[in-house]
């Protein structure tokens, strides 16, 4: 039976990384989640609305953590990474029609 002291430092440094990445992606979502319910509760408005430039810039600062988190070649990472920043960019989208709308 394998004991901790016999798995390589790499592996745990890997797993270690691994579930830093997810850590954060999973926060990033959250963070994401609840500017999504302010972006539907916000009505018309301008772009230079404080309210309107404050969910942008929020959401495009959620954009700027996703692109530090490191994939190192995790098909997992990725395709969390992948999924998170697309379903940012339709928040995005969203906010940008409340302006279209207006």
């Amino acid at each position: 039976m394998a004991t901790a002291a016999d798995i390589p430092s790499s592996v745990s440094a890997v797993s270690s990384a691994e579930e830093t990445a997810v850590s954060c992606i999973s926060q990033t979502i959250t963070e994401a989640n609840e500017l999504h319910a302010a972006v539907e509760q916000l009505s018309a408005a301008e772009k230079s609305s404080k309210q309107y430039r404050y969910l942008e810039e929020m959401l495009t600062r959620l954009l700027l953590k996703l692109d530090g988190v490191e994939a190192a070649g995790s098909e997992r990472i990725r395709t969390m990474r992948k999924d998170a920043i697309v379903s940012i960019q339709a928040i995005l989208d969203q906010l940008e029609l409340k302006v279209i709308s207006a």
